[in-house]
């Protein structure tokens, strides 16, 4: 509940995530939830070997997680052995010897797994 200017701070923990919720909306007369996600650069074009740091910002009502999950939705030309990889910051890793030209990234909300959006880096 921080930074959302509520005192019941141990909602959360007393009462899990899903009971918190139904509390606070009870209590406060709103519903903590997530309206949207968005993926910066939407698009991009980057050299096979490089990085790229790609960041979300999450639209909230309340006191929702603003944390995504990042993965990778379609990579083809991916080996199994060097694949492409995203870690839990956003950072993009293209192998070398990557044989594609497309890799589809995605981060969908932690609070609301229904919320997600998706990004598309260009290899050259």
């Amino acid at each position: 509940l921080s930074g959302c200017g509520i005192s019941d701070k141990n909602a959360y923990k007393s009462q899990g995530k899903k009971n918190a919720v139904k509390y606070i909306e009870e209590k406060y007369g709103f519903k903590p939830s997530v309206k949207s996600v968005t993926i910066s650069p939407a698009t991009a074009t980057i050299t096979k070997g490089q990085e790229l740091k790609l960041t979300s910002e999450v639209a909230t009502e309340g006191f929702a997680n603003k944390a995504v999950q990042w993965s990778i939705e379609s990579a083809v030309g991916d080996s199994a052995e060097n694949p492409v990889t995203i870690d839990l910051n956003g950072n993009l890793r293209v192998p070398k010897d990557f044989d594609g030209n497309e890799i589809v990234v995605k981060a969908k909300s932690v609070f609301d797994n229904t919320i997600e959006n998706t990004a598309v880096i260009t290899v050259s």
